[in-house]
C-alpha cells in the first residue's frame, strides 16, 4: 500500500491523506489525531466491479467494524465529495476499500486500484 500524509500549508492547518491502493486491510489512524474531513476524492480503476470506500471514526478498524461513512465508487469512475463545514471525527481516521457494500464484512479486495484522497485539518 502506498499511504502518504502531507501537511499542505501550516498556516491553514490542512493535511492531504492519499492512499493509491486502498484495499481490505485498513490504514489505521492516518492523521494521528481526531480530524475534521473537508473533502474526499476517490477513484475506482476497475472497469467491471463497483468498490466501496469505508471511512471509520476510530484509531483502528477491521472488516468487522461498522464504518462511519460507506461510499460507493462506481466502475471506472472518480467521485469528489466536499463538506464545506467539515465532518468532525472524534477518535481518529481509518480507511479501507472492498467490493461489498455491507457495513461489516467486506473482505473481498477491489478488482482494480482504488485511490482515496482526503483533505483534513
Amino acid at each position: 500500500m502506498a499511504l502518504s500524509t502531507f501537511i499542505l500549508d501550516s498556516r491553514i492547518e490542512r493535511r492531504l491523506v492519499k492512499q493509491t491502493t486502498a484495499g481490505t486491510t485498513a490504514d489505521n489512524d492516518v492523521v494521528g489525531k481526531a480530524p475534521t474531513i473537508y473533502s474526499v476524492r476517490f477513484k475506482n480503476a476497475s472497469d467491471s466491479v463497483v468498490a466501496y470506500v469505508k471511512l471509520y471514526d476510530a484509531k483502528t478498524a477491521t472488516n468487522a467494524t461498522n464504518p462511519t461513512m460507506n461510499l460507493r465508487s462506481p466502475v471506472s469512475s472518480s467521485v469528489m465529495l466536499q463538506f464545506p463545514d467539515g465532518i468532525t471525527f472524534s477518535n481518529g481516521l481509518c480507511l479501507r476499500a472492498a467490493r461489498e457494500a455491507d457495513d461489516t464484512g467486506g473482505s473481498t479486495a477491489p478488482a482494480g486500484n482504488v485511490t482515496v484522497e482526503i483533505l483534513t485539518d
